[in-house]
Order: C-alpha cells, then sequence, then structure tokens
C-alpha cells in the first residue's frame, strides 16, 4: 500500500482507545502481547487493516527474531508507509515509539495512547508508561492522515 492511500478510520481514536483498553494489564505473551503485535495490532485498529499484512505472526521469541531480520528496520518500514519522525514534546495518541532495542537485538515499539505509552515486557506484561519518564531523545514516529 503506498503512503498516499492510507487513511485513518472514522473514529479511529475510539478504535485506538478501545484496542488499549482490550489490552491494558494482559500478560506477555509472543505473537498476542508482545511489543511489535502490540503496535501493529494499534496502527491496524486506527487504519481498519494490517499495514504489514506480509509479515508472519511469531509465537516465540526466535520467531519474532526471524520476521525481524525478514522486516529489516522497523524505521524503515514505518517510512515507507510516509512516517515522519517527530519530537517526544509533540507527542500525539497513534504515534509510534521506537526505544532502544533489547539485549537480544529487537528493536522495541510501543503506541502512544493520550500522555501514555502502550507497551509489553515479560516481566511487567501490557502496561501504560507515562510519557513523561521516556527519555526525550527517543524516536517518535507518525504515520499519514494524523488529526
Amino acid at each position: 500500500m503506498a503512503a498516499t492511500d492510507l487513511s485513518r478510520i472514522e473514529n479511529w481514536d475510539i478504535a485506538l482507545f478501545r484496542f488499549v483498553e482490550v489490552h491494558e494489564g494482559e500478560p506477555f505473551e509472543w505473537g498476542r502481547t508482545d511489543c511489535a503485535t502490540l503496535a501493529r495490532g494499534g496502527v491496524a485498529a486506527m487504519y481498519g487493516e494490517d499495514l504489514l499484512p506480509d509479515l508472519p505472526i511469531w509465537r516465540s521469541q526466535r520467531g519474532a527474531l526471524k520476521a525481524s531480520r525478514r522486516l529489516g528496520p522497523i524505521i524503515d518500514a514505518l517510512k515507507a508507509l510516509g512516517a515522519e519522525r517527530v519530537s517526544i514534546r509533540f507527542a500525539q495518541s497513534g504515534d509510534i515509539l521506537i526505544p532502544d532495542p533489547d539485549e537480544d537485538g529487537l528493536p522495541r515499539l510501543a503506541i502512544v495512547w493520550n500522555a501514555a505509552a502502550l507497551c509489553s515486557s515479560p516481566e511487567h506484561g501490557v502496561t501504560l508508561v507515562p510519557l513523561a519518564v521516556i527519555p526525550r531523545g527517543t524516536p517518535l514516529w507518525r504515520l499519514p492522515n494524523a488529526h
């Protein structure tokens, strides 16, 4: 899908809120509530479709690493969709945060909801982390058709 074809669904903010509401507090599970799957799902909720349909679903850390290698740098995939980097000071619901990778080399992702980011980790499960505690230099990407 070309970046110019991207359009958020009507009431995308409500769809994203419902997505966050359903997943917040869930335990971590590869391919269901890991950070990349959550970010992908949040974006799909806003656009009404999976924007990375060729990326396989994984069920393990090994599978996630394999999919990550296949996709290549996540920033390249976001840029191909027309995403632009913005300062975290201007974060909006629906933006994608990309903190430093884990020790295993997997990229970490989070989706912004209001003044927090929906994050996931094996230690804490799915949580909303206040943007105020996220370092200012953390890359933040905004997909097209953001309001």
